[in-house]
């Protein structure tokens, strides 16, 4: 025979019972809702600028491998290489992200730097489209550094000033008619962007000519009582400089 028990003491006995008997969170699907600590503004303070720290300590040491071409931790390219070798990339391709940023801060320095070349901002973008896989880009820089075969951009067409050849007076304006004076006047240059900045190293040209093509030397010619084997159209040296402030202009957009 047992021991009597009260009734307090038995409900008490079975309630802890069913609690130990309930699933654990492990074996069921559905997890108990657990309740967590909210955050103040303090703390969600403190949280964030700990995760920067981190990343700034992992670009470091990356910096420390390769101190050359990783960027400053403080940047923001610093803290995108940090959060790529963070998010489980490794530590070489923590380092391949940080040289490309690296490369991408640089190229947007010297295209706001007049003293650097256009022809060597080229190559710059050339190397990170090739790395990036961009063929888009590296299509352009390719026809901007080797000179344009087709599909000329609109900053490489100008409206110049026609003019002939006569051996007595030089370079003379052609009389024309309002509308073929405005089709003979336009040109354009496929050249590469090395050509013409040698054509700029030249400070005391101020005007360029673009030769007419003969089919339409002759043509005009045949209009004429005076004929003119040699007909150019002229072009300021503003419009050949605008065709590499177009080239910086779009290293900076793209």
């Amino acid at each position: 025979m047992g021991t009597p028990v009260s009734p307090q003491r038995l409900a008490t006995i079975t309630r802890r019972q069913q609690t130990c008997s309930r699933p654990s969170r492990r074996s069921t699907s559905r997890p108990w809702p657990v309740a967590r600590p909210r955050r103040n503004h303090r703390q969600w303070r403190r949280a964030i600028r700990g995760r920067s720290e981190f990343l700034r300590a992992v670009v470091r040491r990356a910096a420390s491998i390769r101190p050359k071409m990783i960027p400053h931790p403080n940047t923001t390219a610093g803290l995108l290489c940090a959060r790529w070798y963070s998010s489980g990339g490794g530590l070489l391709k923590g380092i391949k992200s940080c040289c490309m940023a690296g490369l991408v801060e640089e190229i947007q320095r010297d295209a706001l730097n007049p003293g650097v070349g256009v022809s060597t901002l080229l190559r710059k973008v050339k190397l990170a489209a090739v790395k990036l896989q961009l063929p888009a880009i590296e299509a352009w820089v390719e026809a901007e550094l080797n000179g344009y075969v087709e599909n000329l951009p609109a900053y490489r067409k100008f409206q110049g000033i026609p003019k002939a050849f006569n051996p007595l007076r030089g370079w003379i304006g052609i009389q024309a008619t309002a509308e073929v004076y405005e089709k003979i006047s336009e040109t354009t240059t496929y050249q590469s962007v090395a050509q013409i900045e040698d054509l700029l190293s030249d400070k005391t040209e101020t005007t360029f000519q673009t030769p007419m093509n003969r089919n339409l030397v002759d043509a005009l010619n045949s209009g004429m009582r005076v004929q003119f084997p040699q007909m150019s159209v002229f072009v300021g040296r503003s419009d050949l400089a605008g065709v590499l402030d177009n080239v910086r202009n779009m290293v900076l957009g793209r």
